[in-house]
């Protein structure tokens, strides 16, 4: 079972502050951390309830920032609801 406060860092440790990249999070955490900042839902439920995932802008500007690849970029948008 994962952490979900370990996801919720990886997750802003990486689209928002870029201290962190998914090469150095554990295995395990990697496609947990992007559903999770697509969707705010981990481990099934939303954590914490009124997080839905980063907006759109703030996955585009780690993009654009390069603390995320174009390749993580297109992963973690796939999660987003239609």
């Amino acid at each position: 079972m994962l952490i979900n406060s370990l996801v919720m860092s990886y997750s802003k440790a990486i689209y928002l502050h870029g201290t962190r990249t998914f090469s150095t999070i554990l295995p395990d955490y990697v496609e947990p951390v992007k559903v999770y900042s697509a969707t705010g839902i981990t481990n099934g439920i939303h954590y914490p309830v009124a997080f839905n995932g980063f907006a759109l802008l703030e996955l585009e500007a780690a993009l654009a920032e390069g603390r995320i690849t174009e390749q993580e970029y297109l992963d973690t948008i796939a999660y987003i609801p239609a």
